[in-house]
């Protein structure tokens, strides 16, 4: 303790990165204060990144046909990998679409989904500069083919821990 509302305390195991502070009042109250604690230490970001889960360096978000927002399937997938997003990793959100429409609608529509699943991680806490947005439209398929089956796993967002 160090004087009127400052509090001093050492946390030994705190990973390198920012992190986020949730403080609790005498009167039950609670609060986050995101990106509080910035832990400098001696480790790089190689191994932050070996730290995370397996399933969380990669995860994909599939969307329905000429559609930007998240369905229930969606928002499931995104709720229960909550635990994969935290202010240690910086994220790369991309998004893509099939190979209906034209360059422009689809790049605006990659856009447009990369953006939605940005607004959930900055809603789960995550910091502005820590998720970058990019837009492939239909340029990287992840699956070929034109036809239902290759277009619902092209319509995605993919979100990948920047190394």
């Amino acid at each position: 303790y160090q004087g009127d509302g400052v509090l001093e305390f050492t946390i030994p195991a705190l990973s390198q990165g920012m992190h986020n502070l949730r403080v609790e009042n005498p009167d039950g109250e609670t609060h986050t204060l995101y990106g509080a604690i910035e832990a400098a230490g001696t480790s790089g970001s190689a191994e932050a990144i070996e730290l995370l889960p397996p399933e969380c360096a990669e995860l994909v978000v599939y969307f329905s046909s000429a559609n930007a927002g998240l369905d229930v399937p969606a928002k499931l997938l995104l709720e229960d990998n909550a635990a994969c997003f935290d202010n240690r990793y910086i994220y790369e959100v991309e998004g893509h679409c099939d190979e209906r429409g034209t360059t422009e609608y689809n790049l605006s529509l990659g856009q447009r989904r990369a953006a939605v699943v940005e607004k959930y991680l900055l809603s789960q806490g995550i910091l502005p500069d820590r998720v970058s947005v990019t837009s492939y439209g239909e340029e990287r398929p992840a699956v070929s083919g034109s036809n239902e089956s290759a277009w619902e796993k092209n319509r995605r967002a993919v979100i990948r821990v920047k190394e």
